[in-house]
């Protein structure tokens, strides 16, 4: 570059082309060799918990302390950041998501930013149409890769989704499972989840850097699932409420590098935190360097997140409100025998449908009812399923039969237990007429779990177990005439 036979200003030009080009190299190495950094954070059956709350000696903390985390977690990682929850947002809930019917549950998610969920099998609690409505009015997608609609090809939910964060390909398959005696599940056709995984896996491998199942059916089957498509990198787990503090590494056989399984507990307790490096292979493709992870547990030194707050206090507001007053307890006992509460209820579903006579599994009461106010809050503990009020005909003698084999919550009707069987029923007034036609009253999952009634043809009328429970309360404490 000393050639005196080159210009000065040329010898300048090449000199600084050659700094650019070194520097320019330079950087290209440290950004081929510098891990891009992802977390995934994930919940997993949270069961409805919107509200912090103390039970069994531990405390939950709630979805607003969640939102919390996970915005400091967002500001930690601009633009680095994916939510994932794995299921059962809705069963077993409290009282704002039993009477919202998940509304606040999905409005909260969406206002924490999740990026998808898996439904679980206690989310079809509260019906399949109510959790496809939620699903169409929610911000991130519902992926549930293993069902169909019951006689058809048509999927409910989208099986899988595709994202790119901080330059990654992330590719997610749902899949999780169903409880077969919910009068849900008799709408859908189920598919073993490894089966559809790997099918998806077969085709979404080649087109993404980071493969993720985000799954509801159980850390066992997740295991399994790791060692049958060894091309997930990452599984989202739920269902088996397992605390799994350090992610579980299931080998690949015939490749390098392991398949991650993790799952956050159950009730809110945690917040499951995955940090996943990649870097750029020879080829230029991003390839995992490491996963580590841990759990995050959610107690009530955080503090709680005021937008999730307040779309929560308005609901809580109103569900606080006195409809009733009892002058003498409801008792629950639970077993065999009376019930006042559950007499109190199978009247509520009789009265609202003007059947002759009503039938509730005793399962479809959880709760009695103190003497004094009664709030809305306390009917959901009544019951917490949201079930339909379906109404059948049948004779007498089959009414007989089926009172005699249940021994269901009834109203409407009284006999007398005997060893085998039942004697002297009567529906109203009048001894039952065994070759008479009556019309029942029965809580959906009390025909969808009994045989003798499953297949008996049911009108739905529109009425749900709570509902009627909460008018009756209601019709009480209005004056009289």
């Amino acid at each position: 570059m000393n050639n005196p036979r080159v210009p000065v200003f040329l010898r300048t030009l090449l000199l600084a082309l050659f700094a650019v080009a070194a520097v320019l190299g330079a950087r290209g190495q440290d950004e081929a060799t510098t891990p891009i950094h992802l977390v995934v954070l994930h919940a997993n059956d949270t069961h409805g918990d919107l509200e912090p709350v103390s039970a069994n000696g531990q405390y939950v903390a709630g979805m607003a302390r969640m939102a919390t985390v996970v915005n400091q977690v967002r500001a930690e990682n601009p633009g680095g950041v994916l939510l994932l929850h794995a299921g059962d947002i809705l069963s077993r809930g409290d009282a704002l998501t039993v009477h919202s019917g998940g509304t606040l549950n999905f409005r909260v998610m969406d206002e924490m930013g999740f990026d998808a969920l898996t439904p679980g099998n206690g989310d079809f609690y509260f019906g399949l149409d109510n959790l496809r409505r939620l699903g169409r009015s929610a911000r991130f997608p519902l992926l549930h890769a293993n069902t169909t609609l019951a006689g058809t090809d048509i999927a409910p939910f989208v099986p899988m989704m595709t994202t790119t964060v901080q330059g990654v390909r992330i590719a997610i398959i749902g899949v999780g499972c169903l409880n077969k005696d919910h009068p849900s599940s008799r709408l859908l056709t189920y598919r073993e989840p490894e089966d559809c995984v790997g099918e998806w896996a077969a085709r979404l491998r080649p087109q993404c850097d980071f493969l993720i199942a985000l799954t509801h059916i159980g850390v066992g089957p997740d295991k399994r699932l790791a060692e049958k498509v060894p091309a997930l990198d990452l599984i989202v787990g739920g269902h088996s409420h397992t605390q799994i503090d350090k992610p579980i590494q299931i080998p690949r056989r015939h490749a390098p590098g392991n398949v991650v399984v993790v799952q956050a507990a159950a009730g809110g307790l945690y917040l499951g935190r995955v940090d996943v490096y990649l870097e750029r292979s020879d080829t230029t493709r991003l390839v995992v360097n490491r996963i580590e992870g841990r759990l995050i547990r959610l107690d009530e030194t955080i503090p709680e997140d005021p937008v999730v707050v307040a779309t929560l206090e308005p609901e809580r507001v109103a569900l606080a409100a006195p409809i009733a007053t009892l002058n003498e307890p409801l008792p629950n006992p639970g077993g065999a025998g009376q019930s006042p509460m559950g007499a109190f209820a199978a009247e509520a579903i009789r009265l609202q449908t003007g059947a002759d006579v009503a039938l509730l599994d005793r399962g479809a009461v959880c709760a009695g009812l103190p003497a004094g106010a009664v709030t809305p809050a306390d009917v959901c503990k009544v019951h917490p399923w949201r079930n339909h009020v379906l109404t059948l005909t049948c004779s007498g003698a089959q009414l007989a039969e089926w009172i005699a084999a249940l021994d269901p919550l009834v109203a409407g009707c009284q006999y007398r237990r005997v060893i085998v069987g039942i004697k002297g029923l009567r529906i109203g007034d009048a001894p039952a007429v065994a070759d008479h036609s009556y019309r029942v009253a029965v809580g959906e999952y009390l025909r969808a779990t009994t045989p003798l009634l499953r297949d008996v043809p049911a009108e739905d009328t529109g009425v749900r177990v709570d509902s009627a429970l909460e008018a009756r309360l209601r019709d009480l404490a209005k004056p009289k005439p």
